[in-house]
Parts: C-alpha cells; sequence; structure tokens
C-alpha cells in the first residue's frame, strides 16, 4: 500500500477519517493497522473479490503482528503448517530447499481476507463497488480530494492507494510511468497430507 497523501495539516485529518483504496490483502492490512493506532478508516474496493486465489507463506512474526492488530486467526484460518519449503523446477526436480521457522503456515487467501474483514467494525467500513476514477489536487500538489467513478467526491486525511496492479492512483500519480506486469508463474499448493512436508 502506498500512502497518497496526508491532510497539509501536518496530521490526520479526524474530520474525515482515512480513506484506502482497495480491499485485497495490503488495503485491508492497512485499515486494519490504522484502526489498531486510532484511527478511522473507510475502504473501497472496484468489486468484491472472489474466494479464492493463491495462497501464502506466513512467518511467525507476521502472525504475531496480525494478532497484535486485534485479527483472529483461530488455528491460522485452517493453514497448514510448514516445516521445509522446496522449490521445484518445471521438471520436478527439486532445485532448493529450507527449513521454515518454527510457527510457520500456508494459509490460504480467502481465509486470509476473511479474518482481516473480520477485524474491522461492520459499521460500513468495507464499500464495494467504490471505484476510484481520479485524483484532486491542491496548489501545492497535495491531494485534496478523489472522486468514484460513480461520480462521488471524498475528502480524506490520508488517502492509500493498495488498488492493485490496474491502480488507478498510481495512473493519476505517475502518468508517464506505467506499470508493466511481471511476467511470473508461480504455483502454490497447500496439502494437509502428513507424508508431504
Amino acid at each position: 500500500a502506498t500512502a497518497i497523501s496526508r491532510s497539509t495539516q501536518g496530521g490526520f485529518d479526524e474530520g474525515h477519517g482515512d480513506r484506502n483504496f482497495g480491499a485485497g490483502i495490503a488495503g485491508l492490512v492497512t485499515a486494519v493497522a490504522l484502526q489498531a493506532q486510532g484511527h478511522r478508516c473507510r475502504v473501497y474496493e472496484r468489486e468484491r473479490p472472489e474466494p479464492q486465489g493463491m495462497g501464502f507463506i506466513m512467518m511467525p512474526q507476521g502472525l504475531a503482528g496480525l494478532r497484535s492488530f486485534g485479527v483472529a486467526l483461530p488455528d491460522i484460518a485452517g493453514g497448514v503448517p510448514l516445516h521445509r519449503y522446496r522449490h521445484r523446477n518445471a521438471a520436478g526436480k527439486i532445485v532448493g530447499e529450507q527449513a521454515m521457522p518454527a510457527g510457520a503456515f500456508a494459509v490460504c487467501r480467502r481465509d486470509l481476507m476473511a479474518a482481516l474483514e473480520q477485524a474491522l467494525p461492520g459499521d460500513g467500513v468495507l464499500a464495494y463497488g467504490a471505484e476510484l476514477d481520479t485524483l484532486r489536487f491542491d496548489a501545492s500538489g497535495h491531494v485534496a480530494a478523489v472522486r468514484l467513478r460513480s461520480g462521488e467526491r471524498i475528502q480524506a486525511g490520508l488517502y492509500v492507494g493498495a488498488d492493485g496492479h490496474r491502480s488507478r492512483a498510481r495512473q493519476e500519480l505517475f502518468p508517464h510511468w506505467p506499470m508493466a506486469q511481471a511476467r511470473v508463474m508461480e504455483m502454490v499448493g497447500i496439502t494437509g497430507n502428513a507424508q508431504v512436508r
């Protein structure tokens, strides 16, 4: 997640709260962390994410950090404890291997997102169908307001762009710096088979 702008008064504008654009992992973690620090936050997302996707390797420090922000991860949301990490090439040959620290888990994206959403208050913090359209800048170059595709105008003390690889925030801030999509193929599998470690 990237902070687009802070209030020009040098602090958070509590009258308007904080606005995150993107309800993926980065946007939700940012909202949970801001909330844990006492900030009022609202998260806008263009569409409700599908309950699918890759898995994540969660290290003990990351899990402890999430718990410190109030994210409930009972039994790591059905995740699988990891003991060794093995990297295989396309032929299936192991080309790298290392021991994982005690407490490392693999967790499905949908389970992690569900835990993050549950850590947010249920009073309209998440707004789906709300896509960022344009940023409005003041004379000093700070973001003064944003407009959603619906035409709604939003003001905040902090704007956070976590709206993914098709980021409107990045396009608005850096129009001549296109983000090329990486050509990386990655497969993450999670198995509960005791034989596979």
